[in-house]
């Protein structure tokens, strides 16, 4: 199973803690979708339980569920090797963000990079 949405807003937020990475259709009239990709904003921190994925609700997010993370200018496509509740057998999220500007774009880009700094051959960019 796939879920399948077109963004209207991307972008990465660092707090000092939590470095956030995200993508919804919060602005259009189709089914409403988000995914969040998350984790410590320093490496080091004692806190650090590596990347957590949620797709729609909290209750979908877990560490340990997001296999890898392939990115273009057009798409995100973010591949589970785990359940989550509300979506039994979901196992791609295809998120198209082409429509998306630019100065949104690249600081998600440079976000999902920090945050598979310890697993970079699961995060694959084509620019």
């Amino acid at each position: 199973m796939d879920i399948h949405f077109e963004a209207t807003e991307i972008g990465c937020e660092d707090d000092g803690y939590a470095l956030v990475c995200g993508a919804s259709n919060s602005k259009s009239e189709s089914e409403y979708h988000y995914m969040i990709i998350q984790g410590c904003s320093d490496p080091d921190d004692e806190d650090n339980d590596g990347i957590h994925f949620s797709i729609d609700d909290q209750i979908n997010g877990n560490y340990d569920l997001l296999d890898t993370c392939e990115v273009t200018r057009q798409q995100i496509i973010v591949t589970l090797h785990k359940d989550v509740p509300w979506y039994p057998g979901l196992r791609k999220v295809i998120v198209d963000c082409g429509s998306t500007p630019d100065s949104d774009f690249e600081p998600l880009l440079a976000g999902l990079r920090r945050l598979f700094w310890d697993r970079p051959a699961d995060l694959i960019i084509s620019e």
